[in-house]
C-alpha cells in the first residue's frame, strides 16, 4: 500500500509540473511599406509549401546541418497560414493597397496572377536570418509566367536579443523582401504583357 501511495504521489507531482509549464507564443508581422505601384489584375497567394521540420508549431531553425527547436516557444497560429497572410498583406501594401487574396479558390474565383512559394530552409547565418526558397507566378489558366529557381532571401536581425525574437523578426523582414521581388516581376509582366514561360 505504501508503494502504491508513493507512485500515486509521484504521478500527481509530475502532472502538476506539466500543467504549470509556460509557453511563449509568437506571430509574424507584415512590415512592407505602402507604395503607389498598381497592376490591372487580381493577385493571390497560393498555399505555401514548407519543409517538414519547420511546420511543427515549435520555433525552429537550422544552422546548415543541425535543426534547433526552442521547445517552450511556439507559433501563436499555424505558421503556414501566418506566412500566407503576411505575404498577402505585404503584396497588397506594395500594390497601392490592393486586396490580395489567399487560396485555394473555388470555381472561377482564381486570381489573374497567383504566387506560389516553396520554403526549403530557414537558417541563422552571420547575424542574419536566411530563407532558401523557390517561387513562381502563374495565370488563371495555371500557366507559369515567371519562375525563380532556388534562391536565398536574407535579412539582418538586431543583435543582443533572444534567438526566438531574432527568428520572428528575421522571417518577417525576409517575407517583406520576398514580396518586393514578387512585385517587381508582377509590374514587369503587366508592362510587357509577357507570354507564359513554358517550363520543362
Amino acid at each position: 500500500m505504501k508503494q502504491i501511495f508513493l507512485i500515486g504521489a509521484l504521478v500527481t507531482a509530475l502532472v502538476g509540473c506539466a500543467s504549470t509549464q509556460i509557453f511563449d507564443y509568437y506571430r509574424l508581422q507584415a512590415t512592407a511599406s505602402v507604395t503607389d505601384h498598381k497592376v490591372d489584375m487580381r493577385v493571390g497567394v497560393a498555399p505555401v509549401a514548407l519543409t517538414g521540420w519547420f511546420d511543427s508549431g515549435v520555433l525552429s531553425w537550422s544552422d546548415g546541418y543541425r535543426v534547433h527547436r526552442s521547445e517552450n516557444n511556439r507559433w501563436g497560429a499555424d505558421i503556414q497560414q501566418q506566412i500566407e497572410h503576411v505575404l498577402s498583406v505585404n503584396l497588397g501594401r506594395q500594390l497601392a493597397g490592393s486586396q490580395v487574396t489567399v487560396g485555394p479558390w473555388l470555381g472561377g474565383n482564381r486570381p489573374d496572377r497567383v504566387v506560389f512559394v516553396e520554403i526549403e530552409d530557414v537558417a541563422f547565418v552571420d547575424g542574419s536570418v536566411e530563407m532558401r526558397l523557390f517561387w513562381r507566378i502563374e495565370n488563371r489558366l495555371r500557366e507559369t509566367f515567371f519562375r525563380r529557381g532556388e534562391s536565398t532571401v536574407a535579412a539582418e536581425v538586431a543583435a543582443g536579443r533572444p534567438k526566438e525574437e531574432q527568428l520572428v523578426q528575421g522571417i518577417s523582414a525576409v517575407l517583406a523582401r520576398l514580396s518586393e521581388q514578387v512585385v517587381v516581376q508582377l509590374l514587369q509582366l503587366e508592362t510587357k504583357k509577357q507570354e507564359p514561360f513554358l517550363a520543362p
